[in-house]
Order: structure tokens, then sequence, then C-alpha cells
């Protein structure tokens, strides 16, 4: 692991606010659907998958204490965003990833012919961090 990580926040869309709380996680015939929801609405990420085509290269998830030492990384992101740590948030980016580092070990392309992103999205629980070719379409319902 690099002994400094850079994460910068995320924000696909203006809906998506505070902390985020799992509901569910599937991976089948669609894609790789991850839906979170805060207070008032639920998010559906879905990483879709088309003809001969994941758009996943990689996922993982991990339990809350294990991803801990994402921690300062999180509030430094934070501070850059939002201008306070104290800005609840849950998406973010990480840059120099070690997650790339190792899929790149793998047999097969990797980025260094794909423009490859490392997306994590820490809820209460657990962190899903995702290694993908494009960012995934979010649906917003109301509670």
């Amino acid at each position: 692991m690099s002994s400094t990580l850079v994460m910068k926040v995320w924000k696909p869309m203006e809906e998506i606010s505070g902390e985020l709380d799992k509901v569910e996680v599937r991976d089948g015939a669609e894609g790789l659907i991850i839906i979170v929801e805060n207070e008032t609405r639920e998010f559906i990420i879905k990483y879709q998958k088309e003809a001969f085509n994941n758009f996943v290269l990689a996922f993982r998830s991990t339990s809350e204490m294990k991803s801990s030492y994402l921690g300062n990384a999180a509030r430094k992101a934070r501070i850059d965003f939002f201008g306070s740590a104290e800005q609840p948030w849950s998406l973010y980016k990480m840059e120099s990833s070690d997650f790339i580092k190792w899929f790149d070990q793998l047999s097969g392309p990797g980025s260094d012919i794909f423009d490859i992103e490392h997306q994590l999205i820490i809820t209460s629980e657990t962190t899903y961090e995702i290694l993908s070719t494009y960012e995934p379409v979010i649906t917003v319902k109301n509670k």
C-alpha cells in the first residue's frame, strides 16, 4: 500500500449528499448494482454491462473496520472540496491507486490501454471499491 493515499471527493450529481447507508449490492446480468440511501433518497448506482463487455474491471468490498486506513485521505478530500472535514460524504475517487497497480499486474490489458478509475463508495458498514472505465448510471428515488 502506498504510504500517502490521495482521494478526491466524487460528486456525480447534485442530489447526492451526506453519508450513505448500504441497502443492497448485486452483480448479475444487468451489471454491478449498488443501492445506497441517505435520509430522504435512495440511489441506484448501476455499472451496466453491454454485449461482451463488463465495464467493472475489478470490485472489492471491505468492512468499515478494515477500511479505516482511508479515513485521513477522505478527511483531506472533504477539506479540499467542501472547505471542512465536518461535511459528511461517501463518494470518492482514488489517485495513484494501489488497486489499479495490483490490477495492472494481472495478465491482459490494464491502465496501459484503458483509462481506469478507482471509485469508492464508503457506507457506514462497508467500503466498496470499483475499477471501471466509466462512471456509473445513477438513478434517484425519493423515499
